[in-house]
């Protein structure tokens, strides 16, 4: 049987990366999973692929994990897609100086227009999609987002898991219960 293709759009954010990377690694479904991670800037898409990797070992979790800066290899061939885009991955997208999003109207503007972009490469076989949106609502179901002190000190945390400094049940620990494994199982009914 093929892998299902989940993609995780904005997979360098702050506040989702973490808490929706350890819901892949605890996720284990009748079928096997393709996990494409998407951002645009490598960086952070780099410590989240290694975050992943680490977890996946950790918790045998046997889903084929890839990773591209490319939207459209990202999307391409989709079952579901997990979108949280922010303002830094539309800058990214659309390669724009830093001091170009500076009042949180500008940023709002453009994290909508890379949505808008990027929802237009999602393919119609998408049978699942959600959204995570910059404030959390529409997630608060699936993913309770980090936050406050805890998002800033994500990078801290993700590097913490990649060192094994802090082990995949610790860290499952800190974040809340979350309902996105549901949704997976949804998916992949969905896609038989």
């Amino acid at each position: 049987m093929q892998d299902l293709r989940i993609t995780f759009v904005g997979a360098g954010s702050r506040r989702y990366a973490i808490p929706v990377i350890a819901q892949f690694a605890q996720f284990f479904g009748e079928r096997p999973l393709e996990i494409m991670l998407h951002d645009t800037d490598q960086e952070r898409l780099d410590l989240m692929d290694r975050v992943a990797r680490t977890l996946f070992t950790s918790d045998n979790a046997h889903h084929r994990l890839v990773a591209s800066v490319d939207p459209k290899e990202a999307l391409d061939g989709a079952a579901g897609v997990i979108s949280a885009i922010g303002a830094n991955y539309g800058r990214k997208l659309f390669a724009l100086p830093f001091a170009d999003f500076g009042l949180p109207e500008d940023r709002e503007v453009l994290r909508q227009k890379a949505f808008d972009h990027v929802s237009e490469l999602v393919p119609s076989e998408a049978k699942s999609s959600i959204l995570i949106d910059r404030n959390g609502s529409l997630s608060l179901d699936l993913v309770a987002p980090l936050a406050g002190q805890e998002r800033d000190h994500a990078p801290h945390l993700a590097m913490r898991v990649v060192r094994a400094d802090l082990y995949g049940f610790e860290l499952y620990r800190l974040l809340a219960p979350s309902r996105l494994s549901n949704w997976l199982g949804e998916v992949i009914e969905a896609n038989r």
